[in-house]
Order: structure tokens, then sequence, then C-alpha cells
């Protein structure tokens, strides 16, 4: 078997060019407002998502007990329905009262806003 030596100006030409196509593609996405504003929501809850996602992967995982044939498809289904059910799970939590601890993010409780005034921990609107 016959070994490519490395070559450093390759190596930087092909990082240079890589970081110059992500961003085209990502300001190409940034131009359609339905997936910016999809990938806000799954940002705005990204850190409780996290916490979450072993939870809601496990639970997936017992859901969707296929054969494994096609791992591929497999794993991409997992990770495709981790990323969107975390977050919608984390924003039904903020519905409870309380749940900046858990969220990051104030409650969005309506009931609670009306009977007190106040979101969570004696924040007012």
């Amino acid at each position: 078997m016959k070994v490519i030596k490395f070559n450093r100006c390759l190596y930087l030409a092909y990082c240079v060019f890589s970081f110059l196509a992500l961003y085209i593609v990502s300001v190409k996405f940034t131009n359609k407002t339905g997936t910016c504003n999809f990938f806000n929501f799954i940002s705005r809850y990204s850190f409780s998502s996290y916490l979450a996602h072993i939870w809601v992967l496990g639970k997936l995982m017992k859901i969707m007990q296929w054969s494994h044939e096609n791992i591929l498809l497999y794993g991409l289904t997992l990770w495709l329905g981790t990323s969107i059910a975390a977050p919608f799970l984390m924003k039904l939590i903020t519905y409870i009262p309380f749940t900046k601890v858990i969220t990051g993010k104030p409650s969005s409780n309506a009931l609670l806003l009306k009977i007190t005034g106040k979101t969570g921990f004696g924040q007012s609107v």
C-alpha cells in the first residue's frame, strides 16, 4: 500500500476552502427564514436539550426497536429525532412554573403571569 506524504500547503488550503464553503452554505441557510427560525428554536434550548438528550435518546431507542440492518439510517433517525424531540420537551417544561433552573429560560406560564404578575423567581414583566 502506497502512503501519501503529508503536504502542509494542501492541508492549509483544504482548511481554508472548507471554512469558506461552510460559510457560504450558512449564508444560504440564513437567507431562508424557515430554516433560520428552526435552528434558532433549537439553539434557544440547546444547553437544556443537551442535558436531556440521553433520556430522550433512550426513550426513542425503545420506541424504534428496528432490526439494525441499516445502522446508518437508524443512527440518522435517532439523531434527527433527538434533535427535534429534546428542544420541544424543554419548551414544554418551560410552561411549568419556576423551571428556569432546569431550562435556563424564564417560565412561559401565562397563568402564573396573570395571577402574580411575575414570571419566575420574582421577575416582573
